[in-house]
């Protein structure tokens, strides 16, 4: 994700919440920036105490072992997100923050016996991390998008599509406008936000 945790994404701890119960997978969150919020929703806290963020130092140190080891990939990285937000510049200045950011996170995931599937919220910044340590390392990845990340800024989407194993998204509407940016077909999934309503107290409203 880009920031965690945000106070008004608690969709996302949901999605998060029921793939650990699920019990098929080993969760790691890892997130791109500092979270904006100063409240922490309780359902979000737990994670929050698991959250990975690289810190500074792991952000140079990711940049040269990138630089020394993978090149060629690294370059050709930087190609393509100058080439992809070069037309917005105040964009183009996020990206490649986010290149550095993504650079720590590969490192990290280069040292495991086998780099795990990586799945990005939002289409954006998200992806673009996802996408850059699917470069770097080989990677799979995926990503969901809801709004803006489509409807605002659609930078780099047909390679970050292009790329990824599976693409989710909350809307048939959204899947349209995914289609458009989608040559090589990649798998796109229509999964509707919700909550569990049994987990809310309630009282049926009564018409006098």
């Amino acid at each position: 994700v880009s920031r965690f945790p945000v106070t008004s994404e608690t969709f996302i701890v949901r999605e998060i919440d029921a793939l650990d119960r699920s019990g098929r997978f080993d969760l790691e969150l890892r997130s791109l920036f500092p979270s904006p919020d100063k409240p922490v929703h309780d359902v979000a806290r737990r994670w929050t105490e698991r959250l990975i963020r690289p810190s500074a130092g792991a952000v140079l140190t990711g940049f040269g072992w990138a630089a020394l080891t993978r090149p060629r990939a690294l370059a050709s990285v930087l190609a393509a997100v100058v080439s992809g937000y070069g037309r917005r510049p105040s964009l183009l200045v996020r990206a490649l923050v986010t290149v550095l950011l993504a650079c720590a996170h590969a490192r990290d995931l280069a040292r495991r016996p086998r780099p795990p599937h990586i799945h990005a919220h939002y289409a954006t910044y998200p992806a673009l991390a996802a996408w850059v340590c699917s470069r770097l390392v080989g990677t799979s990845y995926s990503f969901t998008a809801h709004a803006h990340d489509l409807y605002v800024d659609t930078s780099m989407l047909d390679q970050k599509v292009a790329g990824a194993s599976f693409v989710v998204t909350i809307s048939e509407y959204n899947r349209a406008l995914l289609e458009r940016n989608n040559p090589g077909h990649t798998p796109i999934h229509v999964v509707h936000a919700g909550i569990d309503t049994a987990a809310y107290q309630f009282r049926p409203r009564t018409i006098p």
